[in-house]
């Protein structure tokens, strides 16, 4: 790469001498198996997180009509409970695919 252009074009002999590695039909299907669960699990957080700020907004609005002198004190999980607690269940699943 020249150091007046910031990207060199890719010709076709440079591709066609490439290897590329590709794994096995099963460790391909073992690993589309772990995506599409992981791609679940997503969806299924996300619907859980939906539900609960739908909740928090409706007690919120509850609270704020019928008690608004009511002081609240509550204990926020923190962002590293939150990701050790993801990482836990990733490993599970990993776990749970690859034995």
């Amino acid at each position: 790469m020249s150091a007046k252009n910031s990207v060199d074009s890719v010709r076709m002999e440079m591709i066609a001498d490439m290897d590329f590695v590709c794994p096995q039909k099963e460790e391909q299907i073992k690993i589309g198996r772990l995506l599409s669960l992981i791609d679940e699990r997503i969806e299924t957080q996300n619907r859980i997180i939906d539900k609960l700020q739908s909740l928090m907004k409706g007690l919120a609005e509850h609270l704020i009509a019928f008690a608004p002198n009511l002081k609240i004190e509550c204990e926020i999980e923190t962002e590293k409970a939150i990701t050790d607690s993801y990482l836990q269940q990733k490993r599970f699943l990993l776990q749970s695919i690859f034995i």
